[in-house]
């Protein structure tokens, strides 16, 4: 098992239009993500069963999380529950710079 990570060292791969993210750690129930979102980059509604959270490192993005709009800009921490629709709108400039936490991936 793989206790300590360094993410300069793990390839990207694009997650959607404008977006790259790399996976830095699988764990047993928990998966961490680092997605960096050009401008104007923009992922579609949806929703899944597992909970995800996240804390903007750099730049600013508009989501939509059960039907209310939020603005989330560097050092703010968002979270979405299960089964909860979600979508970004944008990444507003320069670029957006996340990292997200979310539930076992490996069970859905």
């Amino acid at each position: 098992m793989t206790y300590v990570v360094k993410p300069d060292e793990i390839e990207a791969w694009e997650l959607h239009e404008g977006s790259k993210i790399k996976m830095i750690m699988n764990g047993q129930n928990m998966t961490t993500i680092i997605s960096d979102w050009a401008p104007r980059s923009s992922f579609p509604l949806h929703s899944h069963p597992h909970e995800q959270m996240g804390l903007c490192l750099q730049g600013e993005a508009v989501f939509t999380i059960d039907g209310e709009e939020y603005v989330v800009g560097k050092g703010e921490v968002y979270t979405i529950p299960p089964n909860v629709q979600h979508m970004q709108l944008w990444s507003v400039l320069p670029r957006s710079v996340r990292i997200w936490c979310v539930g076992d991936l490996n069970r859905n």
